[in-house]
């Protein structure tokens, strides 16, 4: 799921603390992509790579492939340009080239981990993080440690726990959300994953000033949270099935939606009304096109996005 917007994250990989990632005082948030043009801002930071000397270009570029080598092999990605490159590597490589400059370590921002399947039937057990997410966390350290290994600075994962933009519509309670979010931080301090971040939506709308959140504030955040997103970001009169009739790549992020909806919500209280399949499948989509609408796309300026 889709989402980003302006973090600073250009302090050195080994003195930033676990899951305290604060946004900038402005931030950018849309339910859509293509926001509105934002003035770009000087970037401030305390970096203390930045009183190292840069490297000649030459070197600059040669890292910053190598480093986006890594990446590649870490994803499977389009490959749409006439020489069947990744299609992200002309976007992000300039990117990785000013942080290499700078000497800085590699920020990605990933929106993922909101919640568990509501499925607890045939796809998952339980409502807190299992196995494989802890396999999707250390997949995500052994990328960190990989870029490590031939840049010193390293890299940094801004994970963005978007879970209550959608688990209202997929019948989730949002103590459970809590419950799973809270878990799955735990598990990385745990396991001494210090190049792993956490962030909040209520943090990137700044209701919330701390990192920490208890279940209680949590949950009673969570409306407002979402009445905030929808004021801020949303577009009065939008019509979806215009939108994705012209957004290829919306196209395939609902058609994902779908897909995967009809097994997470095969036994959910919210298709439980369902008298038959053609209802249930119409209900599928109605929730798909939801999320859609609700798609959060900010901007994380200077990250890779690594979805």
């Amino acid at each position: 799921m889709p989402a980003m917007t302006v973090v600073e994250v250009s302090v050195h990989l080994n003195t930033i603390p676990l899951d305290c990632i604060i946004p900038t005082a402005k931030t950018r948030l849309s339910f859509l992509p293509n926001p509105h043009p934002v003035a770009p801002k000087p970037e401030v930071t305390t970096d203390k790579h930045l009183d190292t000397p840069a490297l000649c270009p030459p070197l600059i570029c040669l890292r910053a492939e190598e480093i986006m080598n890594i990446v590649e092999r870490y994803g499977s990605h389009e490959r749409t340009t006439a020489a069947g490159e990744w299609l992200g590597r002309s976007s992000f490589t300039p990117c990785v080239q000013t942080h290499v400059a700078a000497n800085r370590a590699i920020p990605m921002v990933l929106p993922a981990f909101p919640m568990k399947s509501n499925n607890r039937m045939d796809k998952v057990l339980g409502p807190l993080p299992d196995l494989g997410d802890e396999l999707g966390l250390a997949r995500l350290v052994n990328l960190c440690r990989d870029i490590k290994a031939i840049y010193p600075p390293g890299a940094v994962v801004v994970i963005v726990t978007d879970g209550i933009c959608y688990n209202d519509l997929t019948g989730i309670s949002d103590e459970e959300v809590w419950e799973y979010g809270n878990r799955l931080r735990k598990i990385a301090v745990e396991k001494g994953y210090a190049c792993i971040r956490f962030h909040r939506i209520m943090n990137m709308l700044g209701l919330y000033p701390n990192a920490q959140i208890s279940k209680s504030d949590y949950v009673q955040l969570c409306d407002a949270s979402r009445f905030e997103l929808h004021r801020r970001c949303g577009r009065p009169g939008f019509d979806v099935d215009q939108f994705l009739k012209n957004d290829e790549d919306y196209l395939r992020t609902y058609n994902g939606y779908d897909k995967f909806m009809k097994a997470d919500l095969k036994f959910s209280p919210v298709t439980k009304d369902c008298t038959g399949p053609s209802q249930f499948k119409k209900r599928i989509k109605r929730i798909a096109k939801s999320m859609i609408i609700r798609g959060v796309v900010g901007q994380f300026e200077c990250h890779l996005t690594a979805t």
